[in-house]
């Protein structure tokens, strides 16, 4: 059965009540502001209209404008009050869980709290207005991303570091743009000169509007992303002509691999990025030559240390997109390392091989050993099972082939010799892999 394991309640629970307590301190011991309702209404509605230009950049995360208000309202607004307005305007994705939603309105309300009280203090302290508001919406932006690269680091069971350091490459820049010119537009707010005098709301929501460039320099971000996912589609397809059995190798492989990650506890999006990765793991295989890939008889040692050359390959191959795509590259340069260190190319052992590859080593193993090639006749679905849990410790790590044993119980096809894995019949199998809506067979 397949199981989903939600983000830990203790760790929703500690940040919301660590936030709480952050709120409470800064409504007592905050600044005394003279706020109107005109400066609820403007920074109100320019923070609530930001959130709903927000642009997916893939499945696993979200960049708004949010952060052009966010300044206005950390400096117009105590600190709490703008936190409370950032929190109550966040707009969580359709499928996200209650735990998720809550641990980022109070990532957000965290943020906007110690950024919002930072301003403040530099500001009594005598720093310049400038200083002080680009110093706070810089701290606002690092902070918010680094919770949600938490977030996200536990959603995809990746190391945590490396993961932030990829989106602080890819967003930094255009979050730093939006915090000065934050801070540009607040102080005409603030100060507006003379000629602007009662208009000056209206010029902040005239300044505003340049925000919508870097919005839509995020969506060319995210429609490069997809062409080079298309790009990776079509290398698959270009190994699938030369040997129909890799591609359905690769996307059975890729289906066992999402079912597998669900019995360890992915989350859906988590699963789906197991499943992509896993679909590429045998990229490298489009510099094999055809006489090898596709040859009817046993393999000569020379032609095998040619087809073990694929993992490093691959990389090589997707070495120049490895920004779209670098979630997925420790798949296919680990998934023939072995939990005992025997494996290839770099002999990695135990945790020292990346999770991901882990359940794509399994799911390729079992694939591999129910298909029946010319020169190998293919096992029973039992014998191949029995061979898996009799390599667990040594070939594979027992986490992963005790959850691949539940899925193959969950999974009556797995059983039948000869099934596809792949479901519903009449889709070409890369498209289900990838998640486009059915094209019909590609050949």
């Amino acid at each position: 059965m397949q199981r989903e394991r939600p983000l830990a309640g203790w760790l929703v629970g500690t940040w919301v009540l660590l936030v709480l307590v952050l709120g409470v301190l800064a409504y007592h011991r905050g600044p005394d502001l003279a706020v109107t309702p005109l400066d609820l209404l403007v920074w109100g509605a320019l923070i609530f209209v930001s959130e709903r230009l927000a642009v997916r950049m893939g499945s696993d995360l979200r960049v708004s404008m949010l952060l052009v208000p966010a300044v206005g309202a950390m400096v117009v607004l105590p600190p709490w009050a703008a936190a409370l307005f950032l929190a109550a305007s966040y707009l969580p994705p359709a499928r996200a869980s209650l735990a998720k939603d809550l641990f980022t309105r109070a990532s957000l309300a965290g943020a906007t709290l110690i950024a919002g009280s930072l301003y403040h203090a530099l500001a009594a302290g005598g720093w310049p207005y400038a200083a002080a508001a680009l110093l706070a919406a810089t701290t606002h932006w690092i902070l918010y991303l680094a919770a949600l690269n938490l977030l996200l680091a536990l959603s995809l069971r990746l190391p945590y570091l490396p993961l932030l350091w990829r989106h602080l490459r890819t967003l930094g820049a255009g979050f730093e743009v939006l915090a000065v010119y934050g801070v540009v537009v607040t102080a005409i707010y603030l100060d507006p000169p003379r000629v602007l005098g009662r208009l000056a709301p209206f010029a902040v929501l005239a300044l505003y509007l340049p925000t919508l460039y870097v919005r839509a320099y995020w969506q060319l971000v995210r429609r490069s992303e997809e062409s080079v996912q298309r790009l990776l589609e079509l290398i698959l397809r270009a190994v699938e002509a030369r040997d129909p059995y890799t591609r359905e190798h690769s996307a059975r492989v890729a289906r066992i691999s999402e079912a597998i990650a669900r019995e360890l506890g992915y989350d859906p999006d988590a699963a789906g990025h197991v499943r992509r990765a896993a679909a590429l793991h045998d990229a490298g295989k489009v510099y094999v030559p055809d006489a090898i890939l596709t040859a009817q008889r046993p393999l000569t040692e020379e032609e095998r240390a040619r087809i073990r050359q694929h993992p490093q390959r691959g990389l090589e191959l997707l070495r120049p997109v490895r920004r779209e795509v670098g979630l997925y590259l420790p798949v296919i340069g680990q998934h023939h390392e072995r939990w005992d260190g025997r494996g290839y190319p770099e002999g990695r052992r135990g945790r020292g091989i990346h999770p991901w590859a882990r359940i794509v080593a399994v799911a390729d193993a079992y694939e591999a050993m129910t298909a029946d090639r010319p020169y190998q006749p293919a096992r029973t679905p039992e014998e191949a099972l029995e061979t898996i849990r009799a390599e667990a410790g040594r070939a594979y790590d027992p986490e992963v082939v005790a959850a691949f044993e539940r899925a193959w119980r969950a999974h009556d096809g797995w059983r039948v010799p000869g099934s596809p894995v792949v479901d519903p019949p009449g889709r070409d199998p890369l498209d289900q892999v990838f998640g486009h809506p059915s094209r019909g067979n590609s050949k």
